[in-house]
């Protein structure tokens, strides 16, 4: 490590490693995944603190006040970490739905049957949502501007394509 406000070399983030396919796994695979997850959350944790730190001073320095880190990063508890990681595995939920379910109370909060249907169909909204949302393709909710610049020297053919218009 270099300097204070750099990342060192250890800190990568492991949001870039390869999905595993947990259905796959034998019960003792699961377990050592299970156990290599808890050895990560507590060290992004620590991560987390040691930044929060640097931020706090950042705050300082900047507002001239006692600012706490809370009010840039909320560290999480390990008790809360393994709670959403065990809703990730068991589930599948997305993110979205986990932070949801988090604010209700947690994996407790699936026992009501309602509020596990509602999560269940949250998670099934945003799956669909992030499956049909394809920018340049043909259901695409991108605005597309085209400028007459664009349509210089094509053919009326050609400009049919290009331009939107309505099916009859």
């Amino acid at each position: 490590m270099t300097d204070e406000n750099q990342t060192p070399a250890g800190d990568q983030n492991t949001d870039q490693k390869k999905q595993v396919d947990i259905e796959a796994m034998t019960p003792t695979e699961h377990l050592a995944y299970v156990d290599e997850r808890k050895a990560e959350v507590i060290k992004l944790n620590s991560i987390i603190e040691r930044k929060g730190g640097i931020v706090k001073d950042l705050n300082e320095k900047v507002s001239g006040e006692d600012v706490g880190t809370e009010t840039i990063i909320k560290p999480i508890s390990d008790s809360e970490s393994l709670e959403r990681m065990g809703l990730k595995v068991d589930y599948a939920y997305p993110d979205e739905v986990i932070d949801e379910i988090m604010k209700l109370g947690g994996k407790k909060s699936l026992e009501n049957p309602i509020t596990k249907k509602v999560a269940d169909q949250m998670a099934k909204d945003i799956k669909v949502a992030k499956a049909t949302d394809i920018p340049d393709g043909p259901n695409s909710s991108a605005d597309r501007t085209v400028k007459v610049s664009d349509l210089e020297g094509l053919s009326s053919e050609e400009m049919e394509k290009v331009l939107p218009h309505k099916e009859v």
